[in-house]
């Protein structure tokens, strides 16, 4: 996944350098062959390298050296001379891969059709595999079906492992999972597989041992969860506090406009929330976006942090008001917003009404930042 972005994000700093039009998604540069958008990304053999990216890419001609895509939905109806590196939500395999194969998605599957002469690398949601790998195999995942032959040694990691009747394993099998499983002889001998029970590390299992009752008691999961709770409350304070610190009067100006105007704020915060992750998709259709879907999932995090802490601080630093808080000074500031976040967390187990305020909070807040954002603009756009 790494090397497709890394390969990709320099062809579109090459397209960029050369002043090409990024609209037409199609480039040849000795011999390698880079495309984007298409869902059927050319019509000849490529003679070396291919990369492409998508929403929805087909690669249906044949490639004579590597294959780098990434996309939404990618099919691989022809043959790859060397290695394929694939990256996206759905990925089908059905066509021979000359070497290796890098594949990382939420549904992966290699056909009947389809065979890897190397080493086949798969990490996904579920796997399916149902064709004829030479090398060996690496395979992490929810769900895991190996119903095809694997000359080479076979690693395994998942919740749910299964073989199918076509399943054969030449070299050594080791895997991981909740609980060991029963492995047919005609898959492989039981003298060359060997089991590890996958666990969660840390903090996670300790939560889920006390759950299941291995523990004396309930209060490791009660610990746990309040130490998480503290520890993202006190982030949230802290970034409070800088911001009412160094940018007072940016903030107040927010809190009063949430405040004053919610109803407005509100529709703002659904216009810049759509806004925020519409740049994600946005990103993934084109070349040139791609290396800034990072950047993208950054800033909602971002504007979300900041939304809800607005939100929180305006609503509750109302209530505070209209029953005779006036203090001025950060401290007492920094108490309204804490209790206003111990609050609507409380409230969030409430059943639909819980994350139902809580989104209202967040939007408010964001719908505030959106009016500025929008006002800056066009003061700049005017000057």
């Amino acid at each position: 996944m790494t090397r497709i972005l890394f390969l990709l994000g320099i062809y579109s700093a090459f397209l960029s350098a050369s002043n090409l039009a990024v609209a037409q998604g199609n480039l040849t540069a000795g011999g390698d062959v880079y495309l984007a958008g298409s869902s059927s990304p050319h019509s000849e053999r490529v003679p070396r390298d291919i990369f492409v990216s998508g929403f929805a890419v087909t690669l249906d001609v044949e490639v004579g050296a590597d294959a780098h895509i990434a996309g939404f939905d990618v099919e691989v109806e022809n043959s790859v001379g060397k290695d394929l590196y694939a990256a996206g939500a759905t990925i089908s395999i059905e066509a021979p891969i000359g070497e290796d194969l890098t594949v990382s998605g939420f549904n992966v599957r290699l056909k009947k059709n389809a065979s890897v002469m190397g080493n086949t690398r798969i990490a996904a949601g579920r796997i399916t595999i149902d064709a004829p790998l030479s090398g060996s195999l690496i395979a992490a995942g929810g769900d895991i079906i190996l119903n095809a032959p694997v000359t080479g040694n076979v690693r395994l990691t998942g919740a749910d492992i299964s073989f199918g009747n076509d399943a054969k394993i030449s070299g050594t099998l080791n895997y991981s999972s909740d609980e060991e499983i029963d492995i047919p002889s005609n898959v492989i001998s039981s003298d060359r597989v060997q089991f590890t029970k996958l666990t969660a590390p840390g903090i996670l299992n300790d939560l889920n041992e006390a759950l299941n009752g291995k523990k004396s008691s309930v209060w490791a999961v009660v610990f746990t969860i309040a130490a998480v709770f503290l520890i993202i409350l006190v982030f949230l304070l802290v970034v409070a506090a800088i911001f009412l610190a160094f940018k007072p009067e940016m903030v107040e100006d927010l809190r009063s406009r949430a405040s004053r105007h919610p109803g407005k704020s509100f529709l703002f915060g659904l216009v810049g929330m759509a806004a925020l992750y519409g740049l994600v998709p946005l990103s993934a259709t084109t070349i040139i976006g791609l290396p800034f879907i990072p950047f993208a999932l950054l800033a909602i995090i971002i504007f979300c942090v900041f939304g809800g802490l607005l939100g929180t601080y305006a609503i509750f630093w109302r209530i505070a008001d209209s029953v005779g808080i006036h203090s001025n000074n950060i401290s007492t500031r920094l108490l309204v917003i804490g209790g206003g976040l111990i609050i609507l967390s409380i409230i969030k187990f409430i059943p639909v009404i819980g994350w139902l305020v809580n989104l209202t909070v967040l939007l408010i807040g964001l719908g505030s930042i959106t009016i500025l954002l929008l006002q800056k603009s066009n003061v700049s756009e005017t000057t």
